[in-house]
């Protein structure tokens, strides 16, 4: 408990003084504290983007596991078909989207404007099949790679659904240590 020093009104000399924390105002300084802190952890949590990023996929697709190289030619439309001759789609959320932090930090290396530049050139002369797909939310990103074959998508780790399979990057699942896509 601290102890203030206060200067006694006759003589000048010092002595310690608890502080008055009796019940209601050690309460309203709790309650205070508790508030200040759950407002913070509230208003704050929409700036906290440094997520834990799944790469799912089609149920039909026969893609397994993905090195990070391989990702980032899938992210940036350069891989044009799967191993069983599919074609590739990739769904994601807008580069602009707080949850896209951790992708746009460790597969593209680049700013929003450069990845939203990157999706136009991979998607440029494939209207009936762009190479790459924006989707509106999480759970519409799931949804596409769901109903698309070929496709796979870069999700938050909490928004996997049983419609799609988790696909191991660098050999490793989403909790593994050293999984790549583990944000900060």
């Amino acid at each position: 408990m601290a102890f203030l020093a206060v200067e006694a009104a006759r003589g000048g000399t010092r002595q310690s003084v608890a502080p008055d924390l009796s019940w209601p105002e050690s309460r309203v300084f709790g309650c205070r504290l508790f508030l200040i802190c759950a407002l913070l952890s509230v208003g704050g949590s929409r700036f906290a983007t440094a997520k834990d990023v799944a790469l799912v996929s089609n149920k039909g697709n026969v893609l397994q596991s993905i090195t990070m190289t391989e990702l980032a030619k899938v992210c940036k439309g350069q891989m044009s078909r799967w191993s069983d001759g599919k074609p590739v789609t990739l769904v994601i959320l807008d580069p602009d989207a707080g949850e896209m932090k951790i992708v746009l930090q460790k597969v593209y290396e680049q700013k929003p404007d450069e990845v939203k530049a990157t999706i136009a050139s991979a998607n440029h002369g494939r209207a009936n099949h762009p190479a790459i797909v924006v989707a509106a939310s999480e759970q519409d990103l799931v949804r596409k790679v769901e109903s698309i074959p070929g496709a796979v998508g870069l999700v938050d780790i909490y928004s996997i659904t049983s419609g799609v399979t988790v696909v191991k990057i660098g050999g490793k699942n989403p909790f593994e240590p050293g999984y790549p896509l583990h944000g900060n």
